[in-house]
């Protein structure tokens, strides 16, 4: 049986020069998101917001396989969140959460 909806995780670090919160960066994201595929395609990727932690700056994204190179595009065109400069870069892309945090784990100092 073939799975329609197979999701997949991504990593991301925010670089600003002040702390943003978990709700700041998911608007960015959205906003941004919505500009470069629309509505329809926002409803398509059920892109989420799983975990962000505001003191490193990383966060969790859960998206469909389908969107996921255009959801690393839309993280690209961020370069502002609340009218201060900040930049979104993807760290990494798994299938589980576990992979995740192993990863995370493993480069915790350098975050």
């Amino acid at each position: 049986m073939v799975k329609l909806f197979r999701q997949r995780y991504l990593m991301f670090k925010v670089v600003c020069g002040k702390t943003l919160s978990k709700t700041e960066v998911w608007k960015a994201i959205v906003e941004s998101f919505r500009m470069l595929l629309g509505v329809l395609g926002l409803s398509q990727a059920n892109l989420t917001l799983i975990e962000y932690d505001e003191k490193k700056q990383v966060g969790v994204l859960r998206c469909s396989h389908k969107f996921l190179d255009a959801v690393r595009a839309s993280l690209t065109f961020i370069n502002q969140i609340n009218n201060e400069k900040a930049n979104v870069y993807s760290l990494r892309v798994s299938g589980t959460l576990k992979t995740l945090h192993e990863f995370k784990a493993k480069i915790a100092e350098k975050l």
